[in-house]
């Protein structure tokens, strides 16, 4: 029942869909928030792949942006991934 088509860049994505769900090994945001694109909403994203310190999927102002953010572990949260470089930057 869900409608999967491509999209020319990850970047796309946040226009068009409501669910994104990334699980790369990525060292840089696949996903940026810039004026050029207007966010879908309601967005849920969920990160796997930022599971190390460095990795990130998501742009720190895209997670600063967020209505909600949820983790499976505060402490590993704030060490790794998306949620360490946002901690990080806007402190």
């Amino acid at each position: 029942g869900s409608n999967v088509s491509p999209v020319e860049t990850p970047q796309d994505l946040l226009t068009d869909c409501s669910l994104i769900v990334t699980t790369t090994s990525s060292r840089e945001p696949l996903l940026q928030l810039t004026a050029d694109y207007s966010i879908k909403h309601p967005l849920h994203i969920t990160c796997i792949g930022s599971d190390a310190t460095g990795k990130m999927e998501l742009d720190p102002k895209l997670v600063a942006n967020a209505d909600l953010l949820v983790a499976d572990c505060k402490l590993v949260t704030s060490e790794r991934g998306e949620f360490e470089i946002a901690l990080k930057q806007l402190v």
